[in-house]
């Protein structure tokens, strides 16, 4: 498998997640956090921000978006495997809504 391959296929899976939980009707709402609730934004690469400025990373636009506190937990060059490993303890630390 190549490279982008490796990294476009969870991407697309992400996306169409996504749209099946947004068509799913009120029965699949969360409900609201609360306004100091914390957002926990965990991935890769993307997440973390590399190459953009530290305002244009995707947890900083959430943040901006969402107006609750979100927490960057992106890693860049992280595999899965290591994410996985990587999760309880930030889950316990963070302790996101």
């Amino acid at each position: 498998m190549k490279r982008t391959q490796k990294y476009f296929a969870p991407g697309i899976a992400f996306a169409v997640f996504l749209l099946l939980v947004a068509g799913c009707g009120d029965e699949a709402k969360l409900p609201a956090l609360p306004a100091d609730g914390v957002i926990l934004a965990f991935g890769d690469s993307l997440t973390q921000g590399t190459g953009a400025k530290p305002e244009e990373s995707y947890p900083a636009v959430l943040e901006a978006l969402a107006g609750r506190r979100v927490v960057n937990a992106g890693k860049s060059g992280e595999e899965s495997d290591a994410g996985v490993s990587r999760l309880p303890d930030i889950l316990t630390r963070v302790g996101p809504d």
